[in-house]
């Protein structure tokens, strides 16, 4: 009871080091000094908030101290306020679903008494009453702070004011639903209604929305990484370009990095992100090295059916090539391509492989089941000799080629995406066009990302039976 904070952290410390902690459910929570910092990472991970400690504190019963604070990372929304109950005190919140109000919760706290009273007394005057509630024609716009949604009910709302900037009509759940995803404020959102993808219905505002949420799952494989970007500003059926080069216009949160005489882009932050998104940047592609790096962090394979229809193509390549692998003792991930293909990742610390090394890596494993399998897979680059075949595109990786990123969206009419997968999905019920931006964000908040620990796993792949394949020894 007497040690202080940073003396009980220290033997925490200690009891994870000797139970060999963490692990994926048990886990030491990291602590920082720099509270700008840390607030900034809460902000991008739209996290829940953080706790201040003081570092000399010690532990009290009850709760008359001030050793610690919770600061919470509000979301303010606006809502339209259409109805009063004199019971509780409580306000119903509801917002526009297409030409019907729906209730998104109720609010008590938050206005000062000269606010409450004005309120009410409009509600008791002028509205109409059905025994339990007072109900108003939408007109009343409140901001309040909440923390999110939770099955369709606001968690811990506040009154944050009334009679807010925004209209009735602006209250809508698109409106909502962007105001919880916390939008930087330093890009400058516009033309929300736009159709990106028109016959499934996703527009520019729902793309924003996904870009925010999946950032946090997206951003450590753009990290770094010289940007390829497919643009389709008005939309993935109209007329699309391709993007590389930093465009005079873009703004001082986008980093450029400089090669000779060219000057490319790198998306490290969430600004960038969504400054990107916002200009129709819709596939997102990297390159297999970090920028200004001539060696890879990573070997991919690309399985290529020659339709969507021969998926299954795709299926059992992934099957083929993991056995190897694992014979191989190496650890591997696999990603939907987001259009007809599946893409095997193989994360490896930079310098440990040359291109060259991974290009007889890869051509020996793609070889070897083209041999094995005719009849089913090629790496004939020629689509017109490959006759149905599904096509293991190892020569793509290699120095300055580039790969669609993890959780890109993809220009296909579905609005699919190329999202990461356990192996055990990739089964024969497995189908593409069910991963959309329409419902992987909420995929991987439930299950967690597939490519969580990539960066371990890079970090403790073991090579030494790829040199020993090679006839080379690994290096020191």
């Amino acid at each position: 009871m007497k040690e202080n904070h940073e003396q009980r952290r220290k033997k925490l410390l200690h009891v994870f080091q000797k139970l060999s902690l963490p692990t994926s459910r048990i886990q030491l929570v990291d602590s920082y000094r720099d509270a700008e910092a840390l607030w900034k990472l809460i902000f991008d991970h739209k996290g829940e908030g953080l706790i201040a400690k003081r570092q000399k504190s010690v532990y009290a019963p009850g709760k008359n101290h001030h050793d610690w604070l919770k600061i919470k990372n509000w979301r303010i929304i606006h809502v339209i306020l259409s109805s009063y109950q004199p019971s509780n005190d409580y306000f119903n919140a509801a917002v526009w679903r297409n030409d019907s109000l729906i209730s998104i919760g109720k609010c008590k706290h938050g206005l000062d008494a000269e606010a409450r009273q004005t309120v009410t007394k409009l509600f008791m005057e002028s509205g109409s009453f059905n025994g339990q509630s007072y109900t108003l024609p939408p007109a009343i716009v409140a901001a309040v702070q909440t923390l999110d949604l939770y099955q369709g009910e606001l968690r811990e709302p506040a009154f944050s004011g009334i009679g807010a900037e925004a209209e009735p009509a602006d209250c809508t759940l698109k409106t909502l639903q962007r105001e919880q995803a916390m939008l930087p404020a330093a890009v400058d959102f516009s033309k929300f209604d736009k159709l990106y993808w028109p016959k499934a219905g996703i527009d520019k505002s729902a793309y924003l929305v996904y870009m925010r949420e999946i950032a946090p799952y997206m951003l450590p494989f753009l990290r770094e990484h010289l940007l390829t970007l497919i643009r389709c500003p008005e939309g993935v059926e109209e007329e699309y370009f391709f993007q590389k080069h930093l465009p005079e216009y873009a703004p001082s949160f986008i980093k450029p990095f400089q090669s000779e005489e060219e000057t490319f882009m790198l998306c490290d932050s969430l600004e960038s992100l969504l400054w990107f998104a916002n200009h129709g940047g819709i596939e997102f592609h990297i390159p297999f090295e970090k920028a200004g790096c001539m060696y890879p962090n990573e070997i991919v394979f690309d399985l290529d059916p020659p339709n969507r229809e021969r998926f299954d193509l795709a299926i059992k390549a992934a099957t083929i090539i993991k056995k190897y692998l694992d014979k191989l003792k190496l650890s591997s991930f696999v990603k939907l391509s987001g259009n007809k293909g599946l893409q095997i990742h193989i994360p490896i610390m930079e310098k440990s492989m040359s291109y060259e090394q991974t290009a007889l890596f890869t051509q020996a494993i793609a070889q070897t089941v083209e041999n094995q399998h005719p009849a089913f897979f090629t790496t004939e680059r020629m689509k017109k000799n490959r006759h149905g075949r599904l096509y293991i595109d190892y020569v793509q990786h290699g120095k300055n080629k580039t790969i669609i990123a993890p959780y890109s969206a993809r220009k296909t009419e579905e609005g699919t995406v190329a999202v990461p997968l356990r192996w055990e999905e990739v089964e024969p019920s497995l189908e593409p066009q069910n991963f959309t931006i329409k419902n992987v964000v909420a995929r991987v908040q439930n299950m967690g990302c597939p490519f969580a620990n990539y960066e371990l796993v890079r970090q403790q792949q073991n090579l030494k039976e790829v040199f020993t394949l090679l006839g080379e020894s690994p290096p020191l």
